[in-house]
């Protein structure tokens, strides 16, 4: 199987960043379920780009173009299905007061 994975993330300041990640696999009928009813091999490619706000927890949004061959348009409705996600995380260990030192 042939992959392809390239991310970059830029993070603004302290609190904002924007990131990017282009994605390409080949994948076996096989893979995908589809024996028989589509070539043997299929190359497939995705596109996504996002911002993240970081203060005790994150919150962000992602969209995502994915890039299918022809012969997968009636499984996917199009070409170029696309989402979006829009996420909040926690990060443990930074919410809250900081400890007290002994003394």
């Amino acid at each position: 199987m042939n992959t392809l994975l390239i991310e970059i993330a830029l993070e603004v300041d302290r609190v904002n960043a924007v990131y990017a990640r282009v994605e390409y696999v080949r994948r076996t009928a096989a893979d995908l379920a589809l024996i028989g009813s589509v070539s043997r091999e299929l190359d497939i490619g995705a596109v996504s780009v996002g911002y993240e706000r970081r203060l005790r927890s994150g919150l962000g949004a992602r969209a995502t173009l994915n890039l299918v061959p022809e012969e997968l348009r009636l499984f996917y409705g199009s070409r170029t299905p696309g989402g979006v996600i829009v996420y909040l995380h926690g990060r443990p260990g930074i919410a809250g007061p900081p400890p007290m030192a002994a003394h």
